[in-house]
């Protein structure tokens, strides 16, 4: 009857840690996916970047290289003409006014042209991005373990200058994080690989109630995988989110993270560990 009884537990327990191990296997196949291609799943990012209003100024703004100079004009103009006839003060004034509509003018058609080169919005997934502008289908890029989302890079790949239009910006604020993305995608390859390895070991123990010592390493390594790269790639894309609102926000960029992304890459966190802790308290259990 004790024999029964221990082997219907350990049935249970085995059935139990299989399906958190199948359950990690879903949520890390959805981080996969997301970003991967038009057709994947609503809502799976880490990053949306819409620069659908951007580069966005001001009156002043455009015309703030000339301020200084106008300014001079102005105040050597008064004192030149003062007491001389006002006639030529408003003539100046005139002229500024003709200078400065001129230049907004030129920096308002820069603008135009560099907006017709960008994409109104980004999606940023795991190892690859997809952008679209208004009327036009989403565009994807190749899932790729050398992956990056790089936005000084897309703002500098537009035939205008920046520079030219917002030549206070740092655009080396927003540049991707090359080394962390490549060891994010490779730390949940290696994840999967070993989850995957532990799922046929739990079948095997399913089945035939052997490998408990092995399987109890896969899974605690799996599980040691997993959460290494979620807890990288929450902190890089939140640093990265942090940084573009602080540069680019003022000029219309609006930067927010994938909930569904976090939520669904944290969840496999959560499966990994728990799945993990249960074939090490059975094989606890087992031993003593």
């Amino acid at each position: 009857m004790k024999l029964s009884t221990k082997s219907r537990l350990d049935s249970l327990v085995s059935t139990t840690a299989l399906s958190f191990t199948v359950a990690v296997l879903v949520c890390l196949s959805f981080v996969f996916v997301g970003c991967s291609s038009s057709s994947s799943p609503k809502g799976l990012h880490f990053l949306k970047v819409d620069l659908k209003e951007f580069p966005k100024l001001r009156d002043l703004q455009i015309r703030n290289s000339f301020n200084i100079d106008t300014a001079r004009i102005e105040s050597g103009g008064r004192n030149a003409v003062e007491g001389v006839a006002s006639s030529i003060h408003t003539s100046a004034n005139e002229a500024i006014h003709e200078a400065t509509s001129a230049a907004s003018s030129m920096v308002e058609a820069q603008v135009h042209e560099f907006k017709s080169h960008l994409p109104q919005y980004y999606l940023v997934g795991l190892w690859s991005y997809c952008k679209a502008k208004d009327g036009s289908e989403m565009v994807c890029s190749d899932p790729s373990t050398s992956f990056t989302f790089d936005l000084s890079a897309v703002l500098d790949s537009t035939p205008i200058n920046l520079s030219n239009i917002l030549p206070d910006i740092d655009l080396s604020l927003v540049s991707g994080y090359r080394r962390f993305s490549q060891s994010v995608i490779c730390l949940y390859i290696a994840g999967f690989v070993v989850t995957t390895l532990s799922g046929v070991l739990a079948c095997r123990k399913v089945f035939f109630s052997k490998g408990s010592r092995p399987l109890a390493i896969f899974c605690t390594f799996s599980s040691m995988l997993a959460t290494t790269a979620t807890i990288v790639v929450t902190v890089m894309y939140g640093v990265f989110a942090s940084k573009v609102k602080n540069t680019l926000q003022p000029y219309g960029v609006e930067v927010t993270l994938g909930a569904k992304m976090f939520t669904t890459a944290w969840l496999a966190v959560s499966f990994s560990i728990g799945g993990s802790t249960i074939w090490l308290v059975h094989l606890f259990c087992c031993c003593i």
